[in-house]
């Protein structure tokens, strides 16, 4: 990852952080992670990724993000690309694989 790729990833943060709708958090979402993963240089990959969120549909995916809300996955978000900058790749992976276990869980919650 360089440079471009951590501010990419602050500026959507910052996106975020001043959105009050669920709908636009997906998308924001989904954009925050996709510009974690671009750097891999697997367009195949990055294609599914995608194609596998957006194949949700965006209602679907706007009520797990009013479910789960703002604030958690925001500070999980700073956490894993702080990871990233420090190039801790083992932390990175574990915050990643907890920030997606947290929605699965407060998803099956319900």
């Amino acid at each position: 990852m360089k440079a471009a790729d951590f501010k990419a990833a602050r500026d959507i943060i910052k996106r975020y952080d001043a959105s009050d709708s669920p709908r636009e958090w997906s998308e924001l979402n989904l954009e925050f992670h996709l510009t974690l993963y671009r750097p891999c240089g697997r367009a195949k990959l990055l294609r599914m990724i995608e194609d596998l969120v957006r194949g949700i549909g965006i209602h679907l995916r706007a009520l797990q993000s009013y479910k789960v809300g703002r604030k958690a996955p925001q500070e999980e978000h700073r956490l894993i690309l702080k990871a990233c900058q420090d190039k801790d790749v083992a932390l990175a992976v574990r915050l990643l694989e907890r920030h997606i276990e947290q929605t699965q869980t407060v998803l099956r919650a319900e």
